[in-house]
């Protein structure tokens, strides 16, 4: 572009825009390595390795599309009866309700009986004792300060609060699952959108590659048209990225409850 411009075939504009264009590229490219060898030590530390400790990268992008299985892990079931933040409030409901039943069986009166059998040996002496002889005693709770109602009231109370935080877990549990199948249904529309505009990305700019070389474009109409294929791939990377995100949390949730 450089040695077209000092021939006066092109306008000194379009030369520098095109070292405008590469030096953007190599900023951006420059970039990408360091965040690449950052990337590196910091998968060196989460597996306990050593910073520097030289290692190969052996997966692709493809191979991490094929491990997306969405299909089969959007057709799982999701029994919130056994996820274990719901089993705990369940029994914390459970112990409350028996906790109000004791409470009500301080209400009901004490009845105790006895019975006592007397036989003398001396068959043929007097006694004033009878053979046989039954006591019932009847306490009626009538008066208890109302400390006895005080804490049927409290376990009332308790009761319907162990209700109410077992139905918001279990409502929290179910918004929180299906807000993470809905990501990850998002997750894919967008990867198939992305895909899709790269595709059509790539073959605009091969075109403009030929309509520039047939002089029917400016270099800044092919300029523009680079920077529309570069967004493209890039927003076709991310879409990947947020899809093995969706797809990971979604198969840890399931993993996690579905036991």
């Amino acid at each position: 572009m450089k040695a077209l411009n000092q021939q006066g075939f092109i306008d000194e504009i379009d030369a520098d825009q095109f070292n405008l264009t590469i030096s953007n590229i190599k900023n951006t490219a420059s970039m990408i390595g360091r965040q690449y060898e950052s990337f590196k030590r910091l998968l060196n530390f989460q597996m306990g390795l050593d910073l520097y400790q030289p290692i190969e990268l052996t997966d692709n992008l493809d191979s991490l599309i094929e491990i997306v299985q969405w299909n089969s892990i959007l057709a799982d079931s999701f029994l919130i009866e056994n996820t274990i933040d719901y089993k705990l409030v369940d029994a914390s409901e459970k112990i409350a309700k028996q906790n109000l039943k004791l409470q009500k069986v301080a209400f009901l009166p004490d009845v105790a009986a006895v019975y006592m059998h007397h036989e003398e040996f001396n068959k043929e002496a007097f006694s004033f004792t009878p053979a046989d002889m039954v006591a019932v005693s009847v306490n009626i709770p009538i008066f208890s300060s109302g400390s006895r109602y005080a804490k049927y009231s409290q376990a009332k109370i308790n009761y319907e609060k162990a209700k109410d935080t077992k139905w918001q877990a279990s409502q929290g549990i179910s918004m929180q699952f299906e807000d993470t199948k809905a990501s990850l249904l998002n997750a894919i529309d967008k990867y198939n959108t992305q895909k899709q505009n790269l595709t059509l990305s790539n073959k605009i700019l091969n075109r403009a590659y030929v309509k520039y070389a047939q002089g029917t474009i400016s270099s800044m109409e092919l300029s523009q048209i680079q920077n529309q294929f570069f967004t493209a791939q890039s927003d076709y990377f991310t879409s990947i990225v947020q899809l093995i995100n969706s797809y990971n949390k979604l198969n840890r949730m399931l993993k996690k409850y579905n036991y």
